[in-house]
């Protein structure tokens, strides 16, 4: 049993020599995967908040458009109403 539990021993050591470089290689490459999606996450974050900051921005000067041509139809209101052509 001695040999055996001995035997056991030396090839376990011998699979964690041979495996945990790779594991730890792993662990690295997954580490910066996890960076770098984290970076692409934030930069899409950014642009989420610029496209929200331009639709805010259109809103706005839609919202002024509509102003201007309601008093555009309210001066024409008033010339016809004058007479003026």
């Amino acid at each position: 049993a001695d040999r055996v539990f001995a035997k056991y021993r030396n090839l376990r050591a011998e699979v964690d020599k041979m495996t945990k470089p790779l594991i730890k290689l792993a662990t690295h490459e997954f580490r910066e995967l996890e960076a770098e999606l984290a970076e692409k996450k934030a930069e899409i974050a950014k642009q989420e908040t610029e496209i929200a900051r331009q639709k805010a921005e259109n809103a706005k000067q839609e919202t002024e458009l509509a102003k201007q041509k309601a008093e555009i139809q309210r001066l024409q209101e008033k010339l016809r109403l004058a007479g003026v052509n």
